[in-house]
């Protein structure tokens, strides 16, 4: 088994080396056991109701439908996304500021089609274009209904879930991205 075929995902190879228990840990890791990522102090999810776009909308499958708090994973109900048959199609979330996250969830639809996810990465960063932000994860199969990728504290603003190089539709029924602000101003203490 190797770590992107199984459902444990983590950000960068780094995160690797200073956690060698995690090599043993995705040896067990399947939908029914999904290693938790390591959170970040206070965090929460900060997707809830912010800005999104995609690439198409196809049948009223709208980018909100994604970030309204909604678990219902049938599209039928009306709450998930859905893009036309595009070529790399991509759905994008602005945080509206930087944030260190800690893992981003992706909750699959369950009434059909989960194959099509297979393979979408999530990048984060701080460019609207994802080719200038940082891989965080892959979703590693098809059949299961929800996913946690681990981005290791990863900062950005921007959260981008794309299906490159293939003709699909993407479908996300929730996602949520679990972090807190990057607070990357200057903090200066006068010892009198």
């Amino acid at each position: 088994m190797t770590m992107e075929n199984s459902v444990c995902q983590f950000g960068s190879a780094t995160a690797l080396w200073r956690m060698p228990w995690i090599l043993l840990l995705s040896v067990f890791c399947s939908y029914e056991f999904a290693f938790a990522c390591v959170p970040l102090l206070n965090e929460r999810n900060v997707a809830l109701n912010h800005p999104v776009c995609q690439s198409s909308v196809f049948s009223g499958g709208r980018p909100r439908l994604a970030v309204d708090g909604n678990m219902d994973a049938n599209y039928e109900s009306r709450s998930c996304t859905h893009t036309d048959l595009d070529y790399s199609p991509w759905w994008r979330l602005n945080l509206t500021e930087s944030y260190k996250i800690s893992a981003v969830f992706v909750l699959n639809r369950k009434d059909c089609c989960r194959e099509r996810l297979y393979g979408a990465e999530i990048y984060v960063g701080d460019s609207d274009d994802y080719k200038k932000n940082i891989l965080c994860g892959k979703i590693p199969a098809s059949d299961i209904p929800s996913v946690k990728i681990c981005c290791d504290g990863l900062e950005g603003q921007y959260v981008t879930i794309i299906l490159t190089n293939r003709k699909q539709h993407l479908t996300l029924c929730e996602v949520e991205v679990y972090g807190v602000p990057a607070n990357r101003g200057s903090v200066c203490d006068n010892l009198v």
